[in-house]
């Protein structure tokens, strides 16, 4: 999840990415024993 964060953070802009709070979401849905 972490690489993710980075390669959000480094994306250009213009690019479609989920901002930050589906971020979040995607996480709470995600069990953490597959993290």
């Amino acid at each position: 999840f972490g690489r993710l964060c980075v390669r959000f953070r480094e994306s250009p802009p213009g690019i479609d990415i989920p901002p930050r709070p589906n971020f979040k979401i995607i996480e709470a849905q995600t069990p953490r024993g597959n993290n």
